[in-house]
């Protein structure tokens, strides 16, 4: 009955006053997490870099050879059947620099 009561008297608020109730709830009662806030709350802090084409070959495979310290051939292998993950768990601002270079290269790398 409570419960009818106070949906009843909320339910005339807009979507901001919601909101502000709802972090309100979430200070007064010490709620650590709430649902709509979920999805934001979480920050990916490691990457996979994964190669996803390559217009010239050599620059990129020296690149790789350089990053991960593979010989010729294996380098060379993750050039080819794209996409393929070249370096894994990578720290975010190591793995935009890392981006970077590859783009100038004219490769295209995504992180997931």
């Amino acid at each position: 009955m409570k419960l009818k009561k106070i949906v009843k008297s909320i339910e005339n608020l807009t979507s901001i006053e919601i909101l502000n109730l709802i972090n309100k709830l979430e200070e007064k009662f010490n709620i650590q997490h709430s649902p709509l806030k979920k999805d934001k709350d979480v920050v990916k802090d490691k990457f996979n870099l994964v190669l996803n084409s390559v217009k010239e070959r050599i620059p990129v495979i020296r690149l790789i050879r350089e990053l991960t310290n593979l010989d010729l051939q294996k380098s060379k292998s993750l050039t080819e059947d794209l996409p393929k993950i070249i370096l894994k768990n990578q720290e975010k601002t190591k793995s935009l620099e890392i981006k970077n270079k590859f783009k100038s290269l004219g490769a295209d790398l995504s992180l997931e």
